[in-house]
């Protein structure tokens, strides 16, 4: 892996397995993405097993629970004009990332876009709905996914948020109940973790769980679907 340096103390920007960057945070042992592949674990977890699963809607209304890197929020665009479908993309984030720390990620590099978009998405208005591309309306919101306003509903979730053990307090029945109330009958979430004991806090909220093979180093994801 190759190492460079941020200018936080406590992020070092590292290289992955498919040649992607991500972030370690090394105040909290915690890092972005798979050190297998962070453009291979996002794509497999969030697109192919959750974007895909909307491909015949002519409009979808994303919620993303941890915006960090940008990395979901980029492919998502990305795909969103490859399928000729309007995305309505809300993004939750409590501490975005400094411009010097994502203006030297290499992800539109790796993808072979212009790295204009990636710009775009960073920077832009907070809280305020964007048009970042024809088919893609990006809302960056400011805030605790705990406490922050939502839409009425969406199709699918992507709920990135860091593990259940740096993190404990977004993986609860509680918040897992108030996306469940967000969600639209046959709406979906879809996560990295697998743990039993976040199963159960989904179940427990009426969410119909199901354990699908992980993405290259992990045995196991999850996709929630709140009955039609």
């Amino acid at each position: 892996m190759k190492n460079k340096e941020s200018n936080i103390p406590s992020l070092k920007i590292i290289e992955t397995e498919d040649g992607s960057l991500t972030l370690m945070d090394q105040a909290l042992g915690e890092i972005y993405h798979s050190r297998r592949g962070a453009i291979t674990e996002s794509r497999y977890v969030f697109l192919n097993r959750g974007l895909k699963y909307f491909l015949r809607h002519e409009e979808i209304f994303i919620l993303e629970v941890g915006f960090g890197t940008g990395l979901n929020t980029l492919l998502t665009c990305l795909d969103s004009g490859k399928l000729n479908t309007r995305i309505f993309y809300d993004s939750v984030e409590s501490n975005p990332l400094p411009q010097t720390i994502w203006d030297s990620l290499n992800y539109t590099e790796i993808l072979g876009v212009r790295k204009e978009l990636f710009d775009k998405i960073h920077l832009a208005t907070w809280d305020t709905p964007v048009s970042i591309e024809q088919h893609f309306i990006l809302k960056k919101i400011r805030g605790d996914i705990r406490t922050c306003p939502l839409r009425k509903s969406y199709h699918l979730i992507y709920f990135d948020a860091f593990s259940p053990e740096i993190q404990p307090e977004l993986w609860t029945q509680e918040l897992f109940n108030t996306l469940f109330k967000h969600t639209r009958p046959g709406g979906i979430l879809v996560t990295y973790s697998a743990k039993s004991a976040v199963r159960n806090a989904l179940k427990a909220c009426g969410w119909v769980v199901e354990k699908l093979p992980g993405p290259p180093g992990k045995r196991e994801m999850i996709r929630a679907r709140r009955k039609a």
